[in-house]
């Protein structure tokens, strides 16, 4: 596995491989410049937070995507990494709502809000177990009804409206964040 300080000079010289080759970036961990027949194709390698294994994800193909874009998009997925959401889920755009929860409450509610707890709880009880698998791209209204109905169907009427409003401020944030096109509350 060479090393390289990758430069776009270097890069357009490499000549296509009999063999698949992997040129990681000096600059940016698990950053690599692979080498396959005739594709150049950019990939990050990381260890997945879903399941501890390694994995790779394919950033884009070189020269369309320049070195300089490279190491952004490495940079965006390993942000991603931190948040505990694996790159290859939200460059498919399955970001589910159980990964939003999470990037809300460790991003927004734990350091600002005095009632975190409170939040967190209630997130975690009534929205993650009936909606916390479903991806961002496909979540609807009906989903978010499906919450509230099996709240206020227990006689919780004080609780689910404050689901409502935890789901509400936590899909608006997701929306200013670019985690969420439009919000489902409205749809």
């Amino acid at each position: 596995m060479p090393r390289l300080a990758l430069t776009d000079k270097l890069l357009a010289g490499v000549k296509p491989a009999a063999t698949q080759v992997d040129y990681f970036d000096a600059k940016c961990p698990g950053l690599a410049f692979r080498l396959s027949g005739r594709a150049k194709t950019w990939c990050l390698f990381y260890t997945s937070p879903k399941d501890g294994k390694r994995a790779r994800a394919t950033l884009g193909h070189y020269p369309q995507t320049t070195l300089a874009a490279a190491r952004t998009l490495a940079l965006e997925a390993k942000a991603h990494l931190d948040q505990g959401v694996d790159p290859r889920d939200v460059a498919s755009g399955l970001m589910t709502v159980g990964q939003l929860a999470d990037s809300y409450l460790s991003k927004h509610v734990r350091p600002n809000l005095g009632s975190a707890n409170a939040v967190e709880r209630r997130l975690k009880k009534n929205v993650l177990p009936v909606i916390g698998g479903i991806a961002l791209a496909q979540l609807h209204r009906r989903d978010v009804n499906r919450v509230i109905d099996s709240l206020t169907g227990r006689g919780c009427h004080a609780e689910a409206a404050r689901v409502f409003g935890d789901m509400r401020t936590m899909f608006r944030w997701g929306m200013k964040r670019g985690d969420l096109d439009t919000d489902p509350l409205l749809e």
